[in-house]
């Protein structure tokens, strides 16, 4: 599994079936080697969109105006957000076949880190500077852009020293996975899916009808012009 950090506003809106019962007695679930994520819902110009950030790189996965179906299967539009993050960013055929590797059912708890919650709020501050100061609709940002974008900028954490981009330590990260384990799959992983078929210029709010490129819909800033 893939263990998600989540904050109260989110998780009551999960299946009931995704969250960790801490008095659950069953067997654990094997970690994915992709390690934990956080996750946040967050409303933008009256939309909510989700936000996941990665707790070691702070690699961040946005999805766009969601309603309840990507909610009720946040597991899917997780993984397709991430595979086409990671393919915005120019990763390569090793690093995104690690990160295919490890993907697996998310499994979601209420415990979070202050220093990942401060990392995932002064991306949403960006996003809402974007949006005020753009005069663009959340609906015509490309969630996978938007991610490419937030990480594709310098990040400062408590503890490091320096400023470190999230791209950059997300590719590094995969790049290791790919000489440690480069066969090896998480357990519970799902069929691994090829990413070049779910290529849309919009956030995925359909799985059989990914809307067509436009230069609307590309986020208005650096290379992601």
């Amino acid at each position: 599994m893939i263990l998600v950090h989540a904050t109260k506003k989110l998780t009551a809106k999960l299946p009931k079936e995704s969250l960790i019962n801490a008095k659950d007695s069953g067997p654990a679930e094997t970690l994915s080697p992709l390690g934990a994520w956080h996750a946040n819902i967050v409303t933008l110009r009256g939309k909510d969109c989700v936000l996941f950030a990665h707790d070691s790189t702070r690699f961040p996965v946005i999805l766009l105006a969601v309603g309840s179906r990507v909610l009720s299967d946040l597991g899917w539009f997780f993984e397709d957000g991430f595979m086409n993050t990671l393919l915005k960013l120019d990763a390569s055929q090793e690093q995104l076949d690690a990160a295919a590797n490890t993907l697996a059912p998310l499994r979601f708890d209420n415990t979070t880190d202050r220093s990942v919650v401060s990392t995932m709020t002064q991306m949403v501050l960006d996003l809402e500077f974007i949006l005020d100061n753009e005069s663009v609709a959340v609906e015509d940002l490309s969630a996978y852009r938007t991610g490419a974008f937030l990480a594709d900028r310098p990040c400062k954490v408590k503890g490091k020293k320096d400023y470190f981009w999230p791209h950059k330590s997300m590719l590094e990260f995969l790049e290791k996975l790919s000489k440690s384990s480069p066969s090896g799959k998480a357990a519970g992983a799902k069929p691994e899916k090829d990413p070049s078929k779910s290529i849309a210029s919009k956030t995925s709010t359909s799985k059989t009808s990914p809307a067509k490129t436009s230069t609307s819909n590309i986020i208005p800033m650096d290379k992601y012009r």
